[in-house]
Parts: structure tokens; sequence; C-alpha cells
């Protein structure tokens, strides 16, 4: 059958590629004849579903055609090849993108075209740092990709830890990743594949460990500082109150009343320290909002400057409130202090307190665990610089902070966060970058609740009987003992805890109450509580300590401990802890 011009043209093109193929074999002649053959319009027989062309006056045209058949043999079978290698990379489940020797893109599997956002078509051809943009998390700093280091020195290479990529979206993964160097079959290096996978979710939770660990050494840390600090303050506390039962002259109780003040200052320093270092025992009472608002938001006024204007709403009535008076009133403040921080060209914080219903479908989408109900709702709102959603994200978190170094701790949010949750409250924040921010603050409250009288009892009962006194601190034995004494007590003292078991063990029939100090060096305060309970089972002990964590607590409470005293104390504090406790 003829052959039509569009097949002869294949056919000659096809042939004249292997012409220098030939000619290195010593076949150029008969390659030559053959051509000349076709251009003539030689006719041609189908052998195993090729054309091929019948040359006269010779054999050369079946050679031909079987050489045709081999060729296109192995074409299948890179093909093949080819495709197995395909369904190979496609099948792994890390990210793999293959480069050659001047680093541009020749293949790239799903998972690398996913964490990139490149398709495989749109990378072919692309050079490597076009689609993987990789930083140091740390410094921000970009990272050259070392290709020429892997060809030139042929090894594999792990790049840095904190490596992330930056995808074509936008989009931010943490990844780790080895480069290694492609050999040819000759032993030369033809390219280089990379081998990535996404690490975000593993970096995440390294990070909260890190930050779980961090939590526990600074609760440690404050921990240490409050015991001994709150041992210091007590002893002020102490002296000051013996003074004053002493009826000094108007002159000395004014320079009494001083020390007073600025020793409670520093237990409410104190007492912040301690404020993510462990949950404190809450001192619940009955207070007026209008009250906690009025104080707050005064602290706030003393502590902006003219440029920001403070306007005050309040509708909410005679609602009252069971809670911690302190930890709210520092809620309220730390909102007022981030509101004027949001402004540093001067602005308008409003400060509102209301009441509001929160439902079971408010319930369901908040976060908090909550009852619904009727709240009392702080509002703090300003017209700063605003938040961006990604910042509102993390606001809450320990240790964030969008201010300079050295000027926030990012423990002043996280602090509310935390009064709110103990409170079986709500806190919430909404903010545009540019516009503002508004937090609101929800508190339950009991629309039937009376406010109490919240005066201190400062008189102080007498009374008697045998009190044991166990503080590895002398100022707090000291004081303790004058403050007992004075009041009708007897009282023996111990320096630690082992001293303690032993004057215990020997007069415990004699021995009333026991006030024990929790964190001691040597034999600790559970220890001395156990082997107390050893031998008097019905022994009475007052849990004293200026640095409780609830799960210590808890083990006393379990353990049938007779009360608990929180240092600093007062004169009256302790001598109506002790009253109540033996009568």
């Amino acid at each position: 059958m003829p052959v039509q011009p569009l097949v002869r043209s294949y056919l000659l093109k096809r042939i004249i590629m292997l012409v220098f193929s030939f000619a290195a074999g010593g076949c150029l002649l008969v390659v030559l004849s053959m051509i000349q053959k076709i251009l003539i319009g030689a006719p041609v027989f189908i052998l195993k579903g090729y054309l091929v062309p019948v040359f006269f006056g010779g054999t050369s045209g079946v050679l031909l055609g079987l050489w045709i058949i081999r060729l296109k043999a192995a074409n299948r079978e890179k093909e093949r090849e080819k495709e197995n290698l395909r369904v190979t990379l496609d099948s792994i489940g890390d990210a793999v993108i293959a480069l050659d020797v001047n680093g541009n893109i020749t293949r790239m599997n799903p998972v690398a075209a996913k964490l990139t956002g490149w398709k495989l078509e749109e990378a072919m051809g692309l050079k490597l740092h076009e689609i993987f943009v990789i930083t140091d998390s740390g410094t921000s700093e970009k990272i050259e990709f070392p290709l020429h280091r892997i060809i030139d020195k042929k090894e594999v290479i792990h790049l840095t830890d904190n490596i992330v990529l930056k995808n074509k979206s936008g989009e931010v993964f943490y990844i780790e990743d080895s480069a290694a160097p492609i050999f040819g079959s000759k032993g030369l290096c033809i390219g280089v594949i990379i081998v990535f996978k996404d690490i975000t979710e593993k970096h995440m939770m390294k990070e909260m460990l890190l930050q779980k660990q961090k939590m526990e050494a600074m609760g440690n840390l404050a921990g240490g500082v409050a015991h001994d600090f709150n041992n210091m303050i007590t002893g002020i506390f102490g002296f000051t109150d013996l003074l004053l039962a002493h009826g000094p002259d108007e002159k000395c109780r004014r320079y009494i009343d001083m020390i007073v003040k600025i020793a409670g200052n520093a237990a409410s320093l104190t007492e912040d320290l301690l404020t993510f270092a462990r949950k404190s025992e809450l001192n619940f009472s009955t207070h007026s909002l209008k009250e906690i608002m009025k104080i707050s938001v005064e602290l706030i006024r003393h502590s902006t400057d003219r440029s920001i204007e403070i306007i005050e709403n309040y509708t909410a009535g005679d609602v009252v409130l069971s809670c911690d008076i302190s930890k709210v009133e520092n809620a309220v403040l730390n909102l007022g202090l981030n509101a004027r921080d949001a402004m540093p060209d001067g602005g308008t914080i409003t400060i509102e307190a209301g009441v509001s219903a929160l439902d079971e479908a408010f319930s369901r989408m908040c976060s908090f665990d909550i009852v619904p109900g009727y709240f009392a709702r702080i509002s703090v709102r300003d017209t700063g610089i605003g938040m961006s959603s990604d910042t509102q994200n993390k606001i809450f978190d320990p240790f964030f902070t969008t201010k300079d170094p050295g000027k926030g701790t990012g423990l002043g949010l996280a602090a509310v966060y935390g009064t709110v949750k103990e409170h079986h409250g709500v806190v919430t924040v909404h903010s545009e970058v540019g516009k503002g921010t508004v937090f609101n603050i929800y508190l339950p409250f009991n629309k039937n609740s009376e406010l109490m009288d919240s005066e201190k009892k400062e008189t102080v009962e007498m009374g008697y009987g045998r009190v044991l006194i166990c503080d590895d601190d002398e100022m707090v034995r000291t004081i303790g003992y004058e403050i007992l004494s004075e009041i009708g007590y007897e009282v023996v003292l111990a320096e630690g805890g082992q001293e303690c078991i032993e004057i215990f063990r020997e007069n415990y029939e004699n021995i009333d109450l026991v006030i024990l100090d929790m964190v001691m060096g040597g034999m600790d305060g559970s220890e001395c509580f156990r082997e107390m309970k050893k031998i008097d089972p019905d022994v009475r002990i007052l849990v004293c300590s200026g640095s409780v964590r609830d799960s210590s607590l808890q083990f006393f409470r379990e353990s049938g401990f007779s009360g608990f005293l929180e240092k600093p104390f007062r004169r009256w504090e302790l001598g109506n802890m002790v009253h109540n406790l033996l009568n």
C-alpha cells in the first residue's frame, strides 16, 4: 500500500535521527540508501503494527523494521519505569521534590504540591527558591538551600531545626527535611532530591510541653520567693499589731499604720506573683459591684495620663457579687492598663457595668464551663490600635505579649482569664485593627444575694490550751509565740519537722493544737503531718503557709486537717482561728 506523505515524512525524520547511530557502526551508506528510497516513494508493509519501508535490492528494509521495533520496546520499558517511579513517589507520605544540577524542579509528589501550594505543572522548570521558601522560626531570616554543597560534596544533609515553610498562599508550616544527591549510571551527580514533612502539630506539642515546664519552673521560683517573703511580712504584721495592742500614742499609731499599709501592699505584690504559680485559696465574700467598679476605676485613673479620657457607665443597679474582691479588682485593673497601653497617643477608655442573661445557646458555644443565668457584665473598651484575629487567639496565653521586650510580662491578661475561670465566669474579646478593642467579663450572681458585713473583726478572744508551733523561720515562730502567749495560751516551739515529731511523740496527750508550716527544709509539712497522724489520729492541726498549691492543700483536706491559715496573717486572724479550733 502507498505511504501517505505525512507517514513518509515521519519515517524520514525518525531515520535521520538515527543516522549518526548507524554511522558509528559503519552503516552510513545503508542508511542513506534507505532515505533515498523513502523519498522516491518506496512501498511499505506492516510488521507487528509498524509501518516498515520495503527497500528493493537487499535486506536493509527488514533490518530497519526490526530495529524500530526494538527501539519502540525500549521506549515502552522506559515509560513503565517512569510510571513506576511516579507511583512510588506519589505513594510516599512525605513531601518529595527532585531537582537537576541547576536547581530546576524536575519532579514533585502530591504531598509536596499540597505543602508548597504549587501544582506540578506550575512548578516544573522553576527554580527551587521560587516555591520552597524557608525561614528560621527564631530569627525569621530566610534560609538559602545548600544545593551546590550537596552536589559538590556528594553528601546527605539535614537542615537546621525550627525551619518554617511559607507556601504559595502565605500559610506557614513547621517542617523537618533532608536532602541527598542523585547519581546517574556512570556515578555522576545528576540532581538532588529533597524529602520533608509537616511537623507543625509536633512542634506545637513541643511548645506546649516547654510552656508547661516554664510554668512549673516559674511556680517553683514564685513559691520559694513568696514563702520567704510572706514570712517576713508575717513578722512585720505581727509586731506592729502587738505594738498597737499596747496602746501607743497618736503619733506612734500613725507611723505604725503606715508600716501596716506598706506591708499590705507587699503582701498584694506577693499574691500577684503567685497568680500563675498556683490556684490560691479564694477568699469569697459578698461585695457590691458598684463599689468594686469604683475602686478599680480609681486605680485605672491614677495609672493613666491626661491624654486618655475615662468614661464610666454603670447600669447594674444593686448587684451583689460573691467573689474574691482583690482578684476581681485586679482583673478590671489589668484590662484598664491593657487599654491604656493600646493608646500611646491618647484616646478614650469606656468602662461599663451592667447585667446580662446568658442562655443555653451561649453556654454551648462558649469555651468556659458556665451555668446559664444572670451575669454581672464588666466591659472595658478602648479606641486604640486594635488586634488582628491571630493576636486575639493568643491574647490570654501566659507570656504572650505584643509589647516591646522589657515592657510586658505577658501575664496580665492571662491573670484575667484565670480569675474569671475561678469565678465560673466568661471573658470575651472583640477587636479590629485600627478601631480598638472591647473586653467583656461576665461573673455569675444571685439576684437575691444580700451584702454582708465586710468589716474585719479585729478584736482577739482570750483562750487557754497548749499549742505547738512548727516553722523553720525564726521570725514566724517568735511572732506566733508572742501573739498566742499574750492572749492566754501556753506555746511550745519546734524549728522543723523532725523536732516537731519528737516533741509531739513525748507530749501528744497534752498538746491541744499544732500549727504546722507546709514548706520547710528537711522534713516538710506533709510528711510531718502523716507522722503525727500515726501517733494520734485525732490530733488537731492548723496548716499554715504563704505559698500554697491546690494539690498540696488537697492532701491535707483529705487527711483531716483542722483548718488553714494563709501567711501573712494578722494578730486577730491567728488568735481567733486558734480560739475557734479549740472551742
